[in-house]
């Protein structure tokens, strides 16, 4: 319902609001040659925004704003008062309510794509700029509408298709390199004597250097489905355990499919591993996975996996591993991870049996970002383990419990940097002595993007 300060016609009403949205957006002369309602505030307020007082604009909007709000005309002053003074938001709201009572104010359609643009809703802005293309427009707001939407193409373009280039350098003190036994002798099965380890086989600390490149793409082929590659090539190097020493490149490929709740991901990876300067080991595997959005805060996931080891040292140690995952994962202010894994290693040998293995894993992962610029997580990973086969000298089945806790602060100054400190525990028990060990790490690394 029209309010004006004093009884008015709806014939005054269209000609001055015609006249105001068609004069260069709110110039001057749009005021002095139209019948403005007979209130002071009104009055006052477009004297501020014709006169660019753009603070002060915004600020008595705000106060008028209960009891005016609402009417075209206050709107769209609100609006434009908004939109000078960088309330951007405030100003889309100001415009959208304009063009419910009056959808076919040109201006206020032009400064509301032009606010959906400044907040970054590229959608939104595309349909009202792109209809703004067959209107006669102002030579200086025509220029805008196209660079605008020149705008939104390259950012439509750069989000079906993003590539990332980052190297991370690491330096690591670990207190048990080698994950090596805190015993110095075993007994085996019949012998009275005990056998004595050697410095090889007991724990052994160490500094320990890495570098990590990695390179990343995806696109999409379309809003709903798209595919990934990556390339990862890590380097670690050890002061004194040098025989430790490794390289690992790591190729994977991926393909999305998102269907209405529901996102499918298929992968595969390729992974050649050298020891000391040797190849020791290639692993090759794929996976799928499905993610349901359960509400605006969980999701589920369920994923099976397959990977093939083929380890060039001894014939022994090739497996094929065997799969499968459940998680939920809460999307809060902080996010929580709970995961459920089971793995089933199969040894494919008769002969190394032993070494064949089935994993029950729980995982617990929170991540809290602190600020914009620091973030803190925490991740805990226990595993039960029980080999397939009695140990060829033992006698017994092999049986083990796993735990390892890690805390994890990262520090992203810009967009290029971001620097890590990280703190690890690990103590894994088993009813064979030598296989029992506890290892503790402390990592500091830098990544830079590129």
């Amino acid at each position: 319902m029209l309010r004006c300060g004093k009884p008015c016609n709806k014939g005054v009403y269209r000609s001055w609001i015609t006249a105001i949205f068609l004069s260069a957006w709110m110039a001057l002369p749009a005021y002095a040659q139209t019948a403005i309602p007979d209130d002071p505030n009104l009055k006052q307020l477009a004297r501020l925004v014709a006169e660019k007082q753009d603070d002060a604009a915004y600020e008595l909007s705000t106060n008028l704003m209960e009891e005016w709000g609402g009417e075209p005309y206050f709107d769209f002053l609100a609006g434009r008062a908004a939109f000078n003074a960088g309330h951007f938001q405030e100003a889309v709201f100001a415009f959208e309510r304009v063009l419910i009572n009056e959808p076919k104010q040109l201006a206020a359609r032009v400064l509301a794509a032009f606010s959906y643009f400044k907040v970054n809703n590229y959608g939104a802005a595309k349909v009202e700029l792109t209809k703004l293309l067959n209107v006669e427009l102002p030579a200086a707001d025509r220029e805008k509408v196209v660079e605008y939407l020149a705008i939104i193409s390259e950012q439509e373009e750069r989000a079906t298709e993003t590539s990332d280039l980052s190297a991370t350098l690491g330096f690591t003190f670990d207190s048990n390199v080698n994950s090596g036994t805190l015993a110095e002798e075993f007994f085996l099965p019949g012998l009275d004597q005990p056998i004595f380890l050697d410095d090889a086989s007991r724990e052994r600390h160490d500094n320990v250097t890495d570098l990590t490149i990695n390179y990343a793409y995806s696109k999409k082929i379309t809003q709903r489905s798209g595919y990934n590659f990556g390339v990862m090539l890590n380097d670690v190097g050890h002061e004194a355990v040098s025989n430790l020493d490794r390289s690992l490149l790591n190729l994977s490929a991926g393909y999305f499919r998102e269907f209405d709740a529901t996102k499918i991901n298929v992968s595969g990876y390729y992974q050649p591993m050298q020891l000391n300067d040797e190849l020791y080991r290639v692993a090759y595997g794929a996976s799928i996975d499905a993610t349901w959005s359960l509400s605006e805060k969980w999701q589920l996931l369920l994923g099976v996996g397959y990977t093939q080891v083929d380890n060039k040292a001894t014939d022994t140690q090739d497996m094929d591993q065997y799969s499968a995952k459940s998680r939920f994962t809460y999307l809060g202010d902080s996010i929580h991870m709970f995961e459920l894994s089971i793995g089933d290693d199969e040894a494919k040998l008769e002969s190394s049996k032993f070494n064949g293995r089935y994993v029950i894993g729980l995982n617990y992962t929170y991540l809290l970002p602190i600020s914009r610029q620091w973030t803190l997580s925490f991740l805990t990973v226990y595993q039960d383990i029980e080999h397939d086969a009695e140990q060829a000298f033992f006698l017994v089945v092999r049986e083990e419990e796993s735990l390892m806790t890690a805390l994890n602060l990262d520090y992203t100054p810009d967009q290029i940097w971001r620097f890590s400190a990280n703190f690890s525990y690990s103590d894994k028990t088993s009813n064979i002595n030598i296989y029992e060990y506890d290892r503790s790490a402390a990592k500091f690394s830098a990544t830079r993007k590129f």
